[in-house]
């Protein structure tokens, strides 16, 4: 069973087993991570063995994962709001099984980091309707319930 960890910096991190049979994939800040098996920094253009970058991320094939318009005040026919979304699509396109997601918190009142947990949520359920397992950490609000909409 091909398993990964996808990882952030947010406090549901500390949760993680590096021990565990988990690839690890970490983003921007190397230092947050005790291990790590592939690093992704979209951010920068440069070409490092073992890091995914912008010069050697699979852009194009990611893509074709999903070609569901999204229409809005900018129209673009990619939805993929931060790295982890990219990450996301990523593992689906590689086939992995399973999915844990380790501080991906996006605990902020900052309204772009929440378009980015909105637009990651919609990819895990997009991996989840593809057969793939997915996981959260502990302590985590990412796919938090909010509570039961009951109309009055």
């Amino acid at each position: 069973m091909k398993k990964v960890a996808i990882c952030g910096i947010g406090n549901s991190l500390k949760n993680f087993d590096y021990s565990s049979d988990y690839e690890v994939w970490g983003v921007n800040h190397k230092h947050a991570y005790k291990r790590l098996d592939l690093f992704f920094n979209l951010h920068i253009k440069e070409d490092i063995e073992g890091i995914i970058t912008q010069a050697n991320f699979p852009f194009d094939e990611v893509y074709q994962l999903r070609k569901i318009p999204i229409v809005g005040r900018n129209t673009r026919w990619h939805y993929y709001a931060s790295s982890m979304s990219y990450m996301t699509a990523y593992a689906v396109l590689k086939g992995y099984d399973e999915i844990l997601y380790c501080g991906c918190d996006f605990k902020t009142k900052d309204e772009s980091r929440t378009k980015q947990k909105e637009c990651l949520e919609q990819w895990i359920a997009f991996a989840q309707g593809r057969g793939i397992n997915v996981k959260v950490i502990a302590d985590s609000p990412l796919c938090e319930e909010t509570g039961l909409y009951i109309p009055k």
